[in-house]
């Protein structure tokens, strides 16, 4: 996930202007070379709208090929599966590495 994001700031640094305080963000709306170049709030709705619409899909997807039987059991292995990422954070990235 890191690597997708990098590459596609490296590739154009103005699709991540948004994520900067705002006082950058009003800088470089000032500045006349980036006028028309910047992604509006229009699309950067129309694009979380289409990411929640895949999310769901995915989620949907993989509980059904799952075979649970009811919403609880769904709901526990879904939860779960999407914790794993959770635990890798906490228990290599942010405890081991602080050590090091």
């Amino acid at each position: 996930m890191a690597i997708a994001v990098v590459r596609s700031t490296l590739k154009n640094p103005l699709k991540q202007v948004f994520n900067y305080p705002p006082a950058i963000q009003e800088r470089v709306k000032s500045l006349p070379e980036y006028k028309d170049k910047l992604p509006t709030d229009k699309r950067k709705l129309s694009i979380k709208i289409i990411a929640l619409v895949i999310f769901i899909a995915i989620l949907t997807a993989i509980t059904y090929f799952s075979g649970a039987q009811t919403f609880s059991h769904a709901f526990l292995y879904t939860f779960s599966l999407w914790m794993v990422p959770n635990l890798f954070d906490v228990l290599v990235l942010d405890i081991l590495l602080s050590v090091v």
